[in-house]
């Protein structure tokens, strides 16, 4: 027959391993919760990588344009200027032609 000290016991050693388990699957599904929060949290920041690599992209998208825009700006100046130049120089020429042949008639 068992005595009243060892039924005691026994309950103890049956509700601290009811315990056990109960802790046990609460652990486990503490680690689940976290696991799935920290895959979403992944996928957050990925798609965040992503969102940042295409604003990068488009930016610098935008910079090879405008520095292009600059060097056909610059190019244009350059041609404008040679073309205004060889424009002053050519009637330059031409007056002091006209005024060389004026001269020489008189």
């Amino acid at each position: 027959m068992l005595t009243a000290a060892m039924r005691r016991m026994l309950e103890l050693t049956a509700r601290h391993h009811h315990e056990s388990e109960l802790e046990t699957e609460r652990l486990c599904s503490a680690q689940q919760q976290a696991e799935r929060l920290l895959e979403t949290r992944e996928r957050a920041h990925r798609q965040q990588v992503k969102e940042l690599e295409e604003q990068v992209y488009q930016r610098s998208q935008s910079v090879n344009q405008l520095i292009n825009q600059l060097i056909n700006h610059s190019i244009n100046q350059s041609i404008n200027q040679s073309i205004n130049q060889s424009i002053i120089l050519s009637i330059n020429q031409d007056n002091h032609f006209r005024l060389t042949n004026h001269n020489e008639t008189e």
